[in-house]
């Protein structure tokens, strides 16, 4: 047996100190495993002599060989070989004799190793040297196990690229990337989204195809600027959604775009500017919380807001309402009355609320962010972003301040003034001078006195100002039709009207039938794609029909110039200072849909007559689309079910009475024209192309 002990160095050996006590007890409990052990143990110290050492060291006690033989030894060199096992009597006997030892005891003890000889020709018979080389049988082991590695690892780097399209995504989806299969799915989803609320959709189907080139390097995402707003309001009607996101509110008079028709949702005390307005609220908000002082009243920390607002609360609603045992006792009941949002929807359903619909305001520019998630086949599930769109202020280009300017204003200016903005109360400024209130207790049905206007006043204007003249307005044409028109500025309401549905399911079944016709038709995709996309300028032919100079369409721009031609219409990014002639995009998609929903479709020549500048642009795409069109109606159009829900639309957007408005004044005699076509008529013309 080999003892490696100690340091080796060049045939000589030293000593080395160690701990005794420990070594002892190590040694111990090896010592039935050293006895029996038939060829080589090496035993190494934690004081850190290491098996190659050793090995190296037994290396240099070969004596260096003179003949053939030693020669053929001495390429052994490098291995460990055994040797007879020497007398371990002396040793055994030291450690029986020697205790468990504790603390830093140590003792010097010789190294012992035994030297190697090589064995002489006579020992192996014949005078043969050893063979140090590989046999046959290793050979081609060898061979074999080389050839495996290498097939292993050529089969790997083959799995790897047949796996490389797969795992280039998280999705494990082949050809999965930001500009193509992530952008046509995105471009789909906020397709649908934008007509339907929620259905399940096929990305296999052909009716989900759409005309735009995934294989470039960019892919530009198409996010309706309409639809933020649309999602808000479709969220109106859900009392707890709409009640989650007031407790938000910190006060009544923060920026919520709405006017107040009451303060109570009994409906006891009245808050429209205007008599008229009073009326529609009975008419047409009695259901809408958030004409309710109440609503928000209701969910703020009354005791905060009395802190900042005590004396404005006070001038314009709390004095009206102490003055009775019922305003008192409203006061006393409203503060802090918000428990839970379960309550408090119970509370609004009593009261007759079903909704809570903010006005039409641009105050801010509405933000929206909303994601998917994608599901692969191991349930991995990856979210990506389909809208990102931040809400911002507009700033300066709040236009529809002049429509009504919100809760905040009329408190603070109402204040400022010492006005009441609760109807009854003597402090109303209904009842400056020269009206009375007097005679409004009289008879308070039949009351009716402005101040501020003929023929009660006969100056008008010379009164405590009412919320329009606060504005300060200048007496030109367009103020006055916006006035006369459509109301006071400052009690002008503003609501969305969504497109009746039946239109949705029309534009719906049209957007994935032209899908699968493009599709399946070589001839009718070759139609449909040589269809330009230009701008036109269609004006009705009534709105020509005398010499007009033209103001716009925008009632939230009444100070614009008059200009010789029709000026750019209602619109919520609308800069009122911007004077342009107004227009309107033909493309393939809508120019097709509005020929088929005509009936019967006049001629292209018939509809771009109406455009007095851009009539060859109009006939450039008017002309190609009539032919995509009649290949549509051929094959698909004159079924029952396209045609009811033409009819169907048609007729629900005619209830509606939509359309689009124009301030004018003639040209001759500077007569006010306040211009209006509705978008379909009840018996078909040739503008409802554009309608």
């Amino acid at each position: 047996m080999l003892y490696a002990v100690g340091r080796v160095s060049r045939n000589r050996f030293h000593r080395s100190s160690f701990n005794l006590g420990v070594w002892l007890r190590q040694f111990r409990r090896l010592r039935p495993t050293l006895r029996t052990t038939p060829r080589i143990l090496t035993v190494t110290w934690a004081l850190g002599i290491q098996a190659a050492a050793a090995a190296a060291a037994m290396a240099d006690l070969v004596d260096h060989p003179s003949s053939r033989w030693d020669q053929s030894a001495a390429a052994k060199t490098g291995r460990v070989h055994p040797c007879p096992p020497p007398d371990d009597g002396e040793l055994n006997n030291l450690v029986d004799g020697t205790e468990d030892a504790s603390g830093n005891l140590s003792v010097n003890l010789p190294a012992a190793a035994c030297k190697y000889t090589p064995p002489d020709a006579a020992t192996l018979g014949k005078g043969a040297a050893p063979s140090n080389g590989l046999t046959t049988t290793e050979k081609l082991e060898a061979y074999a196990g080389l050839g495996y590695v290498g097939l292993t690892l050529a089969l790997t780097i083959a799995y790897l690229h047949m796996l490389s399209p797969v795992m280039a995504n998280d999705l494990w989806w082949a050809g999965f990337n930001s500009t193509g299969a992530q952008s046509y799915i995105i471009d789909v989803v906020n397709g649908e989204l934008n007509i339907v609320a929620n259905r399940s959709l096929d990305l296999t189907s052909t009716t989900t195809g759409l005309p735009y080139d995934y294989s470039t390097f960019y892919s530009p995402i198409r996010i309706a600027p309409t639809y933020p707003r649309t999602v808000l309001d479709q969220e109106y009607h859900n009392l707890t959604t709409v009640l989650t996101s007031l407790q938000e509110i910190a006060a009544p008079d923060m920026s919520i775009p709405t006017q107040f028709c009451w303060v109570d949702f009994n409906r006891t005390w009245e808050m429209a500017h205007t008599k008229m307005r009073q009326k529609r609220c009975i008419d047409r908000y009695r259901a809408n919380a958030a004409v309710y002082f109440e609503s928000t009243a209701r969910m703020i920390n009354w005791k905060t807001w009395m802190a900042a607002k005590e004396s404005e609360f006070n001038i314009t609603i709390g004095n009206a309402l102490r003055k009775s045992a019922a305003g008192d006792a409203w006061i006393s009941r409203t503060a802090n009355a918000f428990k839970d949002v379960a309550s408090e929807v119970a509370v609004w359903e009593r009261a007759g609320l079903t909704h809570y619909t903010l006005q039409y305001n641009n105050i801010l520019s509405w933000g929206i962010q909303e994601r998917i998630h994608i599901q692969n086949a191991f349930g991995g599930n990856q979210a990506i972003s389909i809208k990102s769109v931040p809400t911002k202020s507009r700033g300066a280009l709040w236009t529809t301040i002049v429509m009504c300017w919100l809760p905040w204003n009329d408190i603070n200016l109402g204040a400022w003034m010492g006005y009441s903005l609760v109807r009854s109360d003597p402090d109303n400024q209904q009842f400056t001078p020269p009206c009375s209130y007097d005679d409004y207790l009289a008879n308070p049905d039949t009351y009716d006195c402005d101040p501020c206007k003929a023929p009660w006043n006969p100056i008008p204007g010379d009164c405590w100002p009412d919320f329009e003249l606060f504005y300060n307005l200048p007496d030109l044409p367009g103020v006055q039709m916006v006035s006369a028109g459509i109301g006071p500025f400052g009690s002008i309401d503003l609501f969305l009207v969504f497109a009746p549905p039946s239109l949705m399911t029309l534009a719906s079944t049209y957007q994935a039938q032209l899908s699968v016709m493009a599709q399946a038709s070589d001839s009718f995709y070759g139609a449909v794609n040589v269809i330009p996309e230009y701008k036109t300028d269609p004006v009705p032919t009534p709105w020509t029909a005398e010499p007009y100079l033209y103001f716009g369409g925008d009632p939230t721009c009444p100070l614009r110039d008059p200009m010789p031609f029709v000026q750019s219409s209602f619109a919520y990014d609308v800069s009122c200072t911007k004077q342009v002639r107004h227009t309107m995009v033909l493309n393939a998609f809508n120019s097709i849909f509005a020929l088929l929903a005509s009936s019967p479709a006049p001629s292209a020549a018939t509809i771009c007559a109406q455009c007095p500048t851009m009539a060859h642009e109009c006939a450039a795409v008017v002309t190609p689309a009539a032919t995509a069109a009649k290949a549509f109606r051929d094959v698909y159009a004159m079924h029952d079910e396209w045609v009811g829900q033409i009819n169907a639309a048609r007729d629900d957007v005619v209830k509606l009475g939509v359309g689009t408005m124009q301030l004018a004044i003639h040209a001759t005699d500077e007569t006010n024209a306040f211009l209006f076509q509705t978008l379909l008529s009840s018996t078909p013309s040739s503008w409802d192309f554009f309608g």
